[in-house]
C-alpha cells in the first residue's frame, strides 16, 4: 500500500491547497472520490462514494463554523469502501469519523499558523513584501502536512486493519448501516436546505419537488425547470424595477462645487 499511500497523500495536499487558494473545486468530495477510485482501480465506485458523500458535506462552512473535513473522511472513506467490497456503507462509516478528526487537524493547522499570521505581521511593518510572501505559503504547507501525514501512515500501515474490521461485521449489522447511509445524504440536503429556506425561497424547493415526484422528471429536467424560473424571476424583477434618473456629468459637478 505504499504507492497507493503516496498519491492519496498527493490528491490530500492538491485538494487542501486548492480549498486554501484557487477553490476550483477539487477539494469538494465528488471529485475526491473520483480521484481516490482512480487511484484505488475503481473509479466507478469511487465516484458513486464521493457522490454520497458529497451530499452529506454540501452545507460546507458557514461563518466561522470549521465543518468535519470531506477530504480526509472522504479518501479514507473511499479506499476503505473499494478494498472491502461494501461500497457506500463501508465508505460512510469509517469517513464520517476519519471527517470529524480531520476537523481537529484543521484546528491544529490553525493554531500552528497563528505563528506565521505574527510573524507576517512584524515584517509587514518593515514592508518587508518577500518574508510575508513567504509566510504565507508556509502556512500552506502546514495545512498540507497536518492532513496528509496522518493520511499517509493511514493508508500505508493501517487500512488493511480497517477493512479486516469492516469484513468481520455480522451480515444484519451491515445492512442497519446500509440503510443509515442511505438516509445520510438526506440529512445532508435537510442541513443545506434549513440554512437556505425561508418564506421567499420555499416555493423554488416545491417546484422542484413536484417535478421530480409527480412528473418524474430527470436530474437534468429539474434543473432546466430551475434555470428557466430563475430567467422568469429576474425578468420580472427588472420589469418592476423603477427606472432611475439620468443625470448629466455637469449637473452632478455643479453641484458638488466643481464646477468653475
Amino acid at each position: 500500500m505504499l504507492v497507493p499511500a503516496i498519491l492519496l497523500t498527493i490528491v490530500a495536499a492538491v485538494a487542501v491547497a486548492d480549498e486554501a487558494t484557487l477553490q476550483f473545486g477539487f477539494f469538494r468530495p465528488v471529485f475526491i472520490g473520483a480521484a481516490t477510485g482512480l487511484v484505488m482501480g475503481d473509479f466507478i465506485t469511487g465516484v458513486v462514494i464521493g457522490a454520497s458523500m458529497e451530499l452529506i458535506f454540501a452545507s460546507g462552512q458557514i461563518g466561522a463554523y470549521i465543518p468535519p473535513d470531506p477530504v480526509l473522511g472522504t479518501i479514507v472513506g473511499t479506499t476503505v469502501g473499494i478494498l472491502s467490497g461494501q461500497d457506500a456503507a463501508a465508505a460512510l462509516t469509517v469517513g464520517l469519523p476519519v471527517a470529524i478528526l480531520g476537523q481537529q487537524l484543521k484546528f491544529l493547522s490553525y493554531i500552528i499558523n497563528i505563528v506565521f499570521v505574527h510573524k507576517a505581521e512584524k515584517d509587514a511593518d518593515k514592508a518587508d513584501l518577500s518574508k510575508i510572501g513567504l509566510y504565507h505559503f508556509s502556512g500552506l504547507v502546514v495545512q498540507c502536512l497536518v492532513v496528509g501525514l496522518p493520511l499517509f501512515f493511514t493508508v500505508w500501515l493501517g487500512i488493511d486493519y480497517v477493512v479486516q474490521l469492516i469484513n468481520l461485521i455480522p451480515e444484519s449489522l451491515m445492512m442497519g448501516l446500509t440503510v443509515a447511509s442511505k438516509m445520510m445524504p438526506a440529512l445532508g440536503m435537510g442541513m443545506l436546505l434549513s440554512m437556505m429556506m425561508n418564506k421567499k425561497t420555499w416555493v423554488f424547493m416545491l417546484v422542484g419537488f413536484v417535478a421530480a415526484a409527480y412528473l418524474t422528471l430527470p436530474t437534468i429536467g429539474c434543473a432546466l425547470v430551475g434555470l428557466a424560473l430563475a430567467v422568469i424571476c429576474d425578468l420580472v424583477i427588472h420589469e418592476r424595477r423603477p427606472d432611475l434618473p439620468a443625470v448629466s456629468a455637469n449637473h452632478s459637478a455643479s453641484e458638488g462645487g466643481y464646477d468653475l
